[in-house]
């Protein structure tokens, strides 16, 4: 079982050093099959909900713009929630902040399933938005497990299972809530997800890298959580309201907009040697870029 990290917190921006000598390969691996594993569960459910989509607006006698909703929650929460759990992992620990996501997860998942009305479906998507900030985080952990030779190649696979298992899972997905009913995917993904969630309590150690001193820049986080929702939102119900609507061209255009104040207040974060929400230069790894993108 995992214990206590007997390491100490460092006081460097850059997670320890691992060499093709020391690190431990078997660890790194396991690690490596669990991402994977949450990777696909996720997609698994995400998988069934589009073709599901019709018959959960039946179900709930919902109009075709409010069945998108059970989307662009999950969508938006997850792009609004995603630079401040990443902050939060550095400041007390990628593996408690990764058990506490799974566990919000596994929790909106398991009473999606029993949705008795439409709001209370769309508020359990909201929180599910959890899911989305999963692989950020596991890429920070494969950047400390793993030594810099290997670090791009862990994380080009990592991020190539969104790829492949999108493509699994959404045959998969279908045939479950079409001969078994959208519900019944959400009863099958709950095992697994609380399975997975206390695999991660027990095998995974808690991160060297810690920076319990720094400071989460809400009102930056809360900007670009602004634009990219803005900009979710247009995008995902653009089909529904019309892709010259009002409702559309205002969303996406709040969206932009709020990239300006956005970066003019991360310069000033940046200035004052504190760490913004997001690091420009880290964005410009392939890798890390292409995860943030998907």
């Amino acid at each position: 079982m995992a214990g206590t990290p007997t390491a100490s917190p460092l006081s460097t921006g850059a997670p320890p050093a691992k060499t093709l000598e020391n690190f431990d390969r078997r660890y790194a691996n396991r690690v490596m099959l669990l991402l994977g594993g949450i990777v696909m569960v996720v997609l698994y459910v995400e998988g069934m909900l589009t073709p599901s989509l019709p018959t959960i607006q039946s179900d709930f006698g919902v109009d075709t713009a409010q069945v998108t909703l059970v989307i662009s929650a999950y969508a938006v929460s997850g792009v609004a929630l995603s630079p401040v759990v990443g902050k939060l992992g550095d400041i007390y620990g990628k593996r408690k902040i990764l058990i506490g996501t799974m566990l919000a997860y596994a929790a909106a998942v398991s009473v999606t399933g029993f949705s008795p009305n439409f709001t209370f479906m769309v508020a359990s998507r909201t929180i599910q938005g959890v899911g989305l900030t999963i692989l950020p985080l596991g890429m920070s952990l494969v950047r400390e497990e793993f030594p810099r030779e290997l670090v791009p190649r862990a994380q080009g696979l990592l991020s190539a299972l969104f790829g492949v298992g999108f493509a699994i899972s959404l045959p998969v997905g279908s045939w479950v809530s079409q001969d078994y009913g959208w519900r019944t995917t959400y009863h099958t993904a709950i095992p697994v997800v609380v399975g997975l969630a206390i695999a991660v309590l027990v095998l995974v150690r808690e991160s060297e890298y810690r920076r319990p001193d720094t400071k989460v820049d809400y009102v930056g986080a809360g900007l670009l959580g602004g634009a990219l929702a803005g900009i979710v939102v247009a995008l995902s119900q653009g089909q529904v309201w019309g892709w010259s609507s009002p409702l559309t061209l205002g969303f996406l255009g709040v969206g932009l907009a709020l990239f300006a104040p956005f970066a003019i207040w991360e310069r000033r974060w940046t200035r004052r040697r504190r760490e913004p929400v997001v690091d420009m230069v880290l964005l410009r790894e392939r890798n890390v870029a292409v995860t943030n993108v998907v």
